[in-house]
């Protein structure tokens, strides 16, 4: 997982999503100053270990655990994901998906559901 640091953000090469996932899930982990530990109960010591070296993927509701124990929004963690694939800004992400929400919504979408 080579990466080069632009400006105050890092640009990955090519990751596969199980990499993106990884790369934050470790970041998120370290900046709270969290162990393995910390996510006791959520998911397993050896799966978050996996999980953080890219070699499985996790399921929405893991995903979801691991969220809620990291305490951070689960529409952040995978805006974080996205910025590393499309090598965008997470919060540039996050004003699209607004958008598009605000449309889905006003297209009557919600109604469907």
């Amino acid at each position: 997982m080579g990466r080069r640091e632009y400006g105050s953000i890092l640009h990955f090469e090519k990751l596969n999503v199980k990499e993106e996932l990884a790369v934050t899930l470790r970041a998120i982990r370290q900046m709270k100053g969290l162990g393995y530990e910390a996510l006791a109960g959520t998911i397993s010591q050896s799966n978050l270990s996996l999980l953080e070296q890219g070699k499985i993927q996790a399921t929405r509701p893991t995903l979801v655990k691991i969220a809620e124990t990291l305490d951070i929004n689960l529409l952040t963690l995978l805006a974080l994901c996205l910025a590393i694939r499309d090598k965008e800004a997470p919060e540039h992400l996050i004003k699209n998906a607004q958008k598009e929400l605000q449309g889905f919504i006003e297209s009557g979408g919600l109604k469907i559901m």
